[in-house]
């Protein structure tokens, strides 16, 4: 049986606030303006989500080989080279 929320907890009562530097504001307006995005907040909240449930889902999906041990998970982890900033695919450079 699923349970469906009320109407008060799907309310958005919680501030979360961010700051941007004139770069980040420009592209962000660039991009509202390009795209025809009349609410910014429902777009970074979206989007802030979106990327929210795919993380999660592509870290803690099940796996075939779960019984691997931490201790050789953290071996993998310590060999894994550093990278610099701009240059990791995480990281894209912005600007």
């Amino acid at each position: 049986m699923t349970v469906m929320p009320k109407e008060n907890d799907l309310k958005r009562k919680y501030k979360f606030c961010i700051k941007l530097n004139k770069k980040e504001l420009d592209l962000l307006n660039k991009f509202c303006e390009k795209y025809n995005i009349p609410n910014k907040s429902k777009f970074i909240r979206e989007t802030l989500m979106k990327e929210i449930f795919n993380k999660m889902v592509e870290q803690d999906y099940p796996t075939l080989f779960s019984n691997i041990s931490n201790k050789e998970n953290q071996d993998i982890d310590e060999n894994k080279s550093t990278t610099n900033k701009d240059t990791d695919i995480s990281h894209p450079k912005l600007f």
